[in-house]
């Protein structure tokens, strides 16, 4: 079929021509050429099987080596697109080991000659203007946003969805400027436009800071890889250096690193440890804002691009939440940021005039995620990523009116290009539940109906076994589900506002807590309990401070961490009465999740790594991890019930180990590929089994706005 047809394949219209397909009155969304042409050729034969060496053969020209991996991207691609199931698949069915279908129905559509073509991301209906307010010899705004992995993002619940509607926006012409395996989650152009500069994650390891040219005609050099994650970058001094943060065992550095080939990355300071952007520079590369921990004092530091005058900016109200995601105006007097609003789990947007020093607060949208800041090409207005559903998608507050308005385009962490453009990734992808248990092959599914599961909470005890989880729901709300027995069909107990925290099930299977709004619309956060036999739900306790995800001590008790002066601890809380300190508690990381053990031994994330201890004793030395194979590194953990811990590593594969005693080799009990797992995955263990959170694929590009 021509790569110029224009097709309707079940509710979806498809454009061969721009690589985009779109639902009546919807987003249209872009799709990548070797997806594109994928689908085409499996709609040339509906409801016929096409091999996988016939995709080899038309899509690939023959290159069976490449092929072989592309494939499945491919076809997961399409399937992320239209919204699609492999579980139970209305659009693309695999046939195991002979090829793909297409199964919805397919018509050839003719082309209205006189019709423009709406750009990418934008609804099927006319859209209005979306320039800046006019002023006298004022040119009107020109572009819209960029990326981060949050690897840890909770959904996005705005009131502003509950006021009027603002006009639609205007159109948003784009580009493709990557589309290289594996992840491009934050770039920006060189001041000159030569160069592009990105990070990029390639399903193992960290993700590295490369360079390539604007026009994409050389591949990728890398210039940073062994520092650590890279999470944030910016070009200096009229793009003759950057500057990025990684993040490594646990450490944020800031680095610089010159242009030149065979250039070794310098260290500049110390940063705050966080998986989001905390990095920008002036758009003349001289002064450098970042969010730094500022002796126990955290906030947004100014710093020369040399590594000189570093100088504090900001101080946040609740040192525990630091100001981030800085973006400078185009003028270099004005810096906008997020703020955390102490208590509530929701930021809103500050402004800080870099001469006077003085802050003001510019939305109070009560935003539970945020992906990133960019001024508008003018410096008026803001553009900001939050996600909806499931997926991130830009908006733009507004000066004039205070509110936020929709751009109809997805994008994530936005960055300003010198000229009015916006550089923003497109992230793709979703969670599941799976189970492992000894001896059965591969990982099995559950819940595949639903579209996004996570944090699971496995019981197994008096009262049977049951399996909880949290799911997005409609825009601002999370859905509670409890399957019980474990391996029934799940069901919705709860719909709540904002975020539901990682739930934990009493040892009697009674009860589930968590932290949470409590079913409030607004408020601060509380510790909630779920009442399984009633289905109430009870506020157990509320004092605008939250913690970490809570666990049962014994059938009365809750534990869980939180500040204790400048450092987290760990507390108990019976319901009735007020928290207290648990004597001889081992300093935490900050939100250190806390899991019980055999014999009632805490297990929970030191300042060192693993900790293990009995309350009211002093903890255990910390548990070192296991020796792991070359770039492999820990990516999750759970107390095992008979001794030691169960833990999941990355490195050429993803695997899972089991380790008896400190020091001990670990035993391998699992391996699967690379991309089987979520990036930083919550499992729940019971005696013989494991359910924990399996990726449904990952893909992020980056993409130019105008």
């Amino acid at each position: 079929m021509s790569s110029s047809a224009l097709l309707r394949i079940g509710d979806w219209t498809v454009d061969g021509s721009a690589n985009e397909l779109w639902q009546e009155g919807c987003v249209r969304r872009p799709l990548r050429h070797k997806a594109m042409a994928t689908l085409l050729l499996l709609a040339e034969q509906p409801g016929q099987v096409v091999a996988r060496e016939t995709l080899i053969e038309r899509v690939w020209d023959g290159n069976a080596f490449v092929a072989q991996k592309a494939i499945n991207t491919a076809i997961w691609t399409i399937r992320q697109a239209l919204g699609d199931d492999p579980e139970a698949p209305r659009y693309v069915e695999t046939i195991a080991k002979k090829g793909y279908r297409l199964i919805a129905p397919v018509q050839v559509l003719a082309r209205a000659p006189a019709a423009p073509a709406l750009p990418s991301g934008q609804p099927a209906t006319p859209p209005s203007a979306i320039a800046e307010p006019q002023r006298s010899g004022a040119r009107p705004w020109a572009t819209a946003t960029l990326v981060l992995l949050g690897l840890a993002g909770l959904l996005g619940a705005l009131s502003w969805q509950a006021r009027q509607a603002p006009p639609a926006p205007a159109a948003l012409h784009s580009r493709w400027l990557t589309q290289l395996p594996g992840v491009e989650f934050i770039g920006q152009h060189s001041p000159d436009g030569r160069w592009l500069a990105f990070a990029w994650w390639q399903g193992q390891g960290d993700a590295a800071l490369v360079l390539r040219s604007a026009g994409g005609r050389e591949p990728p050099r890398v210039l940073a890889d062994a520092q650590g994650d890279v999470t944030s970058l910016a070009w200096l001094e009229g793009g003759r250096a950057l500057a990025f943060t990684a993040l490594q065992a646990g450490r944020c550095r800031l680095w610089r690193v010159e242009l030149q080939p065979g250039a070794q990355p310098r260290p500049l300071a110390d940063c705050q440890p966080l998986f989001t952007p905390i990095l920008a520079a002036s758009d003349d590369g001289r002064q450098l804002v970042f969010t730094a921990p500022g002796e126990g004092r955290p906030g947004l530091f100014a710093l020369q691009a040399d590594g000189s005058g570093l100088r504090r900016l900001t101080t946040a109200p609740d040192p525990l939440l630091p100001d981030h995601q800085p973006a400078f105006a185009p003028d270099g007097r004005r810096l906008a940021f997020a703020r955390s609003q102490p208590g509530e789990g929701t930021r809103e947007l500050f402004e800080l005039d870099l001469a006077g020093g003085s802050t003001r607060r510019l939305s109070t949208q009560g935003l539970t995620s945020l992906h990133g800041l960019a001024y508008t090409a003018q410096g008026e207005d803001l553009i900001l990523s939050t996600t909806q559903l499931e997926a991130r998608m830009l908006l733009r507050w507004q000066r004039r009116t205070g509110q936020l308005q929709p751009l109809g385009q997805e994008g994530s962490a936005p960055m300003r290009e010198r000229d009015g453009r916006l550089t923003v990734a497109v992230l793709r992808g979703s969670v599941g539940l799976a189970q492992w248990t000894p001896g059965a092959p591969g990982l099995q599914a559950l819940a595949p109906a639903l579209g996004s599961r996570r944090q699971p909470a496995l019981y197994e005890g008096p009262a049977g076994d049951a399996l909880a989880f949290v799911a997005r729901g409609s825009p601002g709300f999370s859905q509670l589900w409890v399957a019980a027995p474990a391996q029934a069909e799940p069901q919705e107990r709860l719909q709540l506002p904002g975020e539901i925290g990682q739930p934990a099930w009493s040892p009697d299977g009674q009860r589930l807590a968590f932290w949470g709004r409590c079913g409030r619309p607004t408020g601060t956060l509380a510790l909630c309990a779920w009442q399984r036999s009633s289905g109430t739900l009870d506020v157990l306790w509320q004092d605008g401070q939250a913690g970490g995800a809570p666990t049962w001590l014994d059938a009365h008790t809750l534990v869980f961490s939180r500040p204790a002066g400048a450092s987290w601890r760990a507390w108990a809380l019976t319901p009735g009465s007020a928290p207290r300190l648990l004597p001889q508690s081992p300093r935490l990381r900050p939100q250190a999740r806390l899991a019980r053990g055999p014999g009632g031994l805490l297990w929970g994330q030191g300042e060192d790594g693993l900790l293990r201890w009995q309350p009211g004793e002093p903890a255990e030395p910390p548990w070192p991890a296991p020796r792991l194979e070359a770039g492999e590194r820990v990516m999750g953990w759970a107390p095992h019930p008979e001794a030691g811990l169960w833990l999941l590593s990355r490195g050429r594969f993803e695997r899972l180990l089991h380790q008896r005693q400190p020091e001990a080799t670990a035993q391998e009990l699992a391996r699967w590929p690379l991309g089987t797992l979520a990036e930083f995955p919550s499992l729940s263990a019971g005696p013989g089994r494991l359910v924990l959170e399996r990726s449904g694929g990952a893909q992020g590009d980056l993409l130019e706005l105008r």
